[in-house]
């Protein structure tokens, strides 16, 4: 059967996107490329944003399949929406002189074909709940506005209008205001994490720039209560989310999380109450489960122990403290999610896979999330002094893989509404 190839797009000197029709067009495995096929790919959806990527070079196929790098062209790489996961990296290198570190956000590949862009995706998730053209800013600001002056002494309102939905975008804070979906209730500036690529939180010596500020006080439990129970009031299938990205690690602040559970699950009934966590304390996450916690999301970069230590560097836990969170799923009957961070080379590693099978297999999650890794390429893999990855099974197959072999897993994006049927 004839392949299909896509054709390599760029960025001009005026910041145009153009294409050469004498290449092929790349997608990157780590430190391996591989030619882009149409079947492989899918229309750019909408909201996806491509930006540059300075300090790089392009790298393409010739006609007879050689890689290639273009030295006088700028990369084009795809920042793509909530619900979709990447199955290529940008292919792209670095200048060999080029010290910048790049932002942290994802890096998906791009190509033409028939004057039309593709991206190196799949649509894992069909919630629109995250999705950036569904937010009109007047009304974000106006709605906003209303919520702080009913709850005009809340530090927490303020923070996630002002900061959080205005400032940063964050879709669950603009939920939050919208009166539907997921809710944040952000609690602990503190972390016992320090992972390389920290969104809110970076040292003044890190040459990466953190896209957020960490939380900068402790709520009350009247301040969270307030907020949850307004979300309560006004949602369908209210979803209630401790463990934000403007914030550090909620398991920190345990026991005042158990004091609001323990409020809301009093005289509420009907709403999910989660925790997004790095698992680093099983006998705290046990207790909240205890108190009514209903579901937790446990973000991993990696199922093999050193390639997690290397990337979270963890602060008085270890990667068995994790494994035992996660654990707690089958012996509670809860909803144990695994925030799964895809990098293409290494999440599809065959090492990887026998890794993660294992822990499926002996701990039986309810679910995986496969999120984008936000994080410049070649700063992780230097990071982490990863070298070699061994051959790549690809994001497609490994989903595949996973389904058949593990029929009751749930695939998605976002968490998800926990009823009784769930």
């Amino acid at each position: 059967m004839k392949q299909t190839f896509l054709k390599p797009v760029f960025y001009d000197k005026r910041g145009n996107i153009c294409s050469d029709e004498r290449f092929i067009a790349a997608g990157r495995y780590s430190g391996s490329f591989t030619p882009l096929l149409l079947k492989d790919l899918i229309p750019i959806p909408e909201d996806t944003i491509l930006f540059q990527m300075p300090g790089r070079h392009p790298v393409v196929f010739t006609e007879n399949l050689q890689p290639l790098i273009l030295e006088d062209r700028i990369p084009v790489a795809a920042f793509i929406p909530p619900g979709y996961t990447q199955t290529l990296l940008c292919s792209a290198v670095k200048h060999k002189k080029s010290e910048i570190i790049l932002p942290l956000f994802s890096y998906t590949a791009v190509g033409m074909y028939r004057d039309k862009l593709y991206i190196a995706a799949i649509h894992i998730d069909k919630d629109i709940r995250h999705k950036i053209s569904a937010f009109d800013d007047a009304t974000i600001s106006r709605r906003g506005a209303d919520l702080m002056k009913l709850f005009p002494q809340n530090r927490l309102v303020a923070h996630l209008v002002e900061k959080c939905a205005i400032g940063y975008r964050c879709p669950n804070a603009r939920n939050l205001i919208m009166k539907r979906f997921e809710a944040p209730l952000p609690v602990s500036p503190k972390c016992n994490s320090r992972c390389i690529g920290c969104i809110s939180f970076q040292k003044n010596s890190s040459k990466v720039i953190s896209p957020q500020n960490r939380l900068g006080f402790v709520p009350s439990e009247d301040e969270l209560y307030e907020i949850a129970e307004y979300h309560i009031r006004n949602v369908r299938k209210p979803i209630l989310s401790f463990g934000q990205g403007c914030e550090g690690e909620p398991l920190l602040e345990a026991e005042r999380i158990s004091n609001v559970i323990k409020r809301i699950k009093k005289r509420y009934k009907g709403v999910t109450v989660n925790i997004n966590t790095n698992g680093s304390n099983p006998d705290a996450l046990r207790y909240l489960f205890e108190c009514g916690l209903d579901s937790a999301r446990i973000s991993m970069n990696s199922a093999q122990e050193e390639l997690y230590t290397k990337y979270y560097k963890p602060v008085g836990y270890s990667f068995s403290d994790v494994i035992k969170s996660i654990s707690l799923g089958k012996k509670l009957g809860k909803w144990i999610s695994i925030n799964y961070f895809v990098f293409p080379g290494i999440t599809d590693s065959e090492e990887e896979f026998r890794h993660f099978h294992s822990l499926i297999q002996k701990h039986t999650p309810k679910m995986v999330q496969f999120r984008n890794f936000n994080i410049d390429p070649d700063w992780y893999l230097d990071s982490l002094n990863i070298k070699k990855t061994g051959r790549a099974i690809g994001i497609k197959k490994l989903i595949t893989l996973l389904k058949e072999k593990f029929p009751f897993l749930r695939f998605g994006y976002f968490n998800p509404f926990i009823s009784r049927s769930t």
